[in-house]
């Protein structure tokens, strides 16, 4: 079953008979045609929340214009205080017409209970002090004021409640929009690793056929009359190397070494070396050369088997040094083999990394998925959604 058959088999047992199948590379065209049906309902609401802001922008233009009406000769209180209000009034009036700027200046974009509420919110943090301070003194005035904001946003609240309904028809279209969106990116997304893991797949055909082709030559090679001469001297190394190790433990089994310690008991350079020899005859030989090993056995009785073996192991050394087996004909091949399937390993490597992302991608449009059938369903119960 692929990762989204659960959504068909689902959909499978719950259509109703009259319902309308809808691809989802279609839901974008259905999306459109279901906002121009509501185009006008969003006009005739937007005219509505338009003209109660302009009722309000009148209603708070005509009560600044109230407060040059006030008498203050008739307000009986200090000068220091009447200066202290009408400074704060002429505040408070500065930031009314901040505010009337502001809602005559909101965009259709802009037009809802949300962005009208911040404005109003930062309206009373800016005035909220001078209006404090001006209500010691001026009461009918400000009264009004308040009056005109308490009735508007009752009529605001008014008109949004009567339509609900189409405000969440609104509200759920935008949904579904965004959630189109991010399946769009996603898809983007998921193609372009697609994308890449084909590219990684060419570039891992190209070297397994390199590997063929290095294979080939190195199997016709190893049919060639140059491969067999130095497989020839390959086995005589072998061969050699194999005969000057048995002939090396030869010669350390036939020396007496508790003879020597008690000949070279008294001399300590000699004697490290015979206790060397005698832990590891093989190592030492070859670290030694056998160039003091001769001095040393020249002590025992016989000296002349030991020397003669000495010397043929010499001989046989300077044999196998002038056996030259580094040209291996294949090698170059085999190396260049073993390289390019470390290569691979390391495009395979990234293939799954890339894969495993991918795959990611994809369980991760499964709630937008089911966001977008819910909300499908919810403007219209016989709409199915098919991915």
């Amino acid at each position: 079953m692929g990762i989204f058959d659960f959504f068909k088999s689902r959909k499978e047992k719950e259509e109703p008979k009259n319902t309308e199948v809808i691809a989802i590379g279609e839901l974008g065209s259905w999306i459109e045609n279901k906002s121009t049906e509501l185009k006008n309902q969003k006009t005739e609401f937007h005219a509505l929340v338009k003209n109660r802001v302009s009722k309000l922008s009148d209603e708070l233009r005509h009560g600044t214009e109230s407060f040059k009406n006030i008498d203050w000769q008739e307000i009986k209180v200090e000068e220091r205080i009447k200066k202290i209000v009408k400074e704060n009034l002429n505040n408070y009036e500065s930031h009314l017409g901040l505010l009337i700027q502001e809602l005559n200046k909101l965009e259709e974009s802009s037009l809802n209970k949300e962005k009208i509420y911040l404005i109003f919110s930062a309206f009373e943090k800016r005035a909220a002090m001078n209006y404090q301070k001006s209500t010691y003194l001026i009461g009918k005035e400000l009264e009004s004021i308040n009056k005109s904001m308490s009735t508007f946003f009752k009529d605001i609240d008014r008109i949004y409640n009567e339509n609900n309904d189409f405000l969440n028809k609104i509200i759920t279209l935008s949904h579904i929009e965004e959630g189109l969106k991010e399946l769009e990116e996603s898809d983007k997304t998921i193609a372009k690793i697609r994308d890449e893991i084909n590219q990684i797949e060419e570039k891992i055909t190209i070297s397994e056929n390199k590997i063929k082709n290095s294979e080939i030559i190195a199997s016709e090679t190893k049919k060639g009359t140059e491969y067999f001469k130095w497989k020839e001297k390959a086995e005589k190394f072998q061969e050699r190397t194999e005969n000057l190790k048995q002939k090396i433990q030869a010669l350390g089994s036939m020396i007496d070494f508790k003879a020597l310690a008690r000949i070279w008991h008294e001399n300590p350079p000699e004697m490290n070396l015979i206790t060397e020899y005698r832990s590891n005859f093989n190592l030492t030989f070859h670290k030694d050369k056998g160039g003091v090993l001769t001095k040393l056995i020249n002590s025992l009785e016989n000296k002349e088997v030991l020397n003669d073996a000495i010397s043929k192991i010499n001989d046989l050394e300077e044999e196998i040094k002038n056996t030259n087996t580094e040209n291996d004909p294949v090698l170059i091949f085999e190396k260049e083999i073993q390289k390019i399937k470390e290569e691979i390993s390391s495009l395979q490597e990234i293939k799954s990394a890339e894969s495993k992302k991918a795959d990611k991608l994809i369980l991760a449009r499964a709630p937008t998925m089911t966001a977008i059938v819910n909300s499908t369903r919810a403007l219209n119960s016989s709409v199915v959604v098919s991915f």
